[in-house]
């Protein structure tokens, strides 16, 4: 009867964890669910010496990021459809990291435009139903 109630108990405590760890690894999915990463295509420039500027951009729920490196200057975002647009400056010393707010923006589709210089990267953010 003891034997029984402990392999029973540790049966049970066995069944638990697998169980907590199954939702753990579901929460994470979820987390990562609301987060876009956008293409960004480059138009015009000059072709420069050097490393490559890299542009990345990804939008999640409330906020834009963009990550800019391997240049060195003043950085204009755009961001712009139906009656919005938006605009941020900042300044980029060699990389940066920069987020934007756009929980106000309402559910649909923009254009977003990166202009570094003589470069500037176009792509589509898409702000889903939980915007405004």
């Amino acid at each position: 009867m003891m034997k029984r109630n402990v392999f029973l108990m540790g049966l049970l405590m066995c069944v638990a964890f697998l169980f907590s760890a199954f939702s753990v690894e579901k929460s994470e999915e979820i987390k990562f669910d609301y987060q876009d990463k956008i293409a960004l295509s480059r138009e015009g420039g000059t072709t420069r010496s050097g490393s490559p500027i890299t542009v990345e951009a990804e939008n999640t729920r409330e906020e834009l990021t963009l990550h800019i490196q391997n240049y060195t200057g003043a950085a204009t975002v755009e961001i712009s459809g139906g009656r919005t647009f938006r605009r941020v400056n900042f300044d980029v010393q060699g990389e940066a990291v920069e987020v934007i707010n756009i929980a106000t923006l309402r559910a649909g589709t923009y254009t977003l435009r990166v202009i570094l210089d003589s470069e500037t990267y176009v792509g589509i953010l898409t702000q889903r139903q939980y915007g405004r």
